[in-house]
């Protein structure tokens, strides 16, 4: 489970319009799962509740690999999730975008261009 988070600045704080996609392996297998972020999340049912969460089934057998995020600006951002372990734990991982002036290095980062920040 997850949820986006946009700077405020380059992409809207709610991250509408950005693109999750999961990368996970099933035995010989890779597969990918991709989930848009919508403005239809975003709004309250009649209780005054929001789930903003992205959730993908991985099933028994499946381990993720790395989660990317495509922002509506065209910036990729991808995280390992190698050291994942499954637990029971309800709370999403945050997936923000970060003032990119500022990324370190260890953050791999695509640019609509092609070029890397850290040329």
């Amino acid at each position: 489970t997850f949820s986006v988070k946009g700077d405020g600045k380059s992409v809207n704080i709610y991250g509408i319009g950005a693109v999750v996609i999961l990368y996970t392996k099933v035995e010989q297998w890779d597969l990918t799962q991709f989930r848009e972020v919508s403005s239809y999340q975003h709004t309250s049912d009649k209780y005054g509740c929001k789930d903003d969460r992205i959730i993908f089934g991985l099933g028994q057998r499946a381990v993720p690999i790395k989660v990317a995020v495509r922002w509506p600006n065209g910036i990729l951002q991808e995280w390992s999730l190698g050291e994942w372990k499954f637990t029971e734990e309800v709370n999403p991982i945050e997936l923000a975008l970060k003032d990119l002036s500022r990324v370190p290095s260890s953050v791999p980062t695509s640019y609509p261009t092609g070029e890397s920040m850290h040329a």
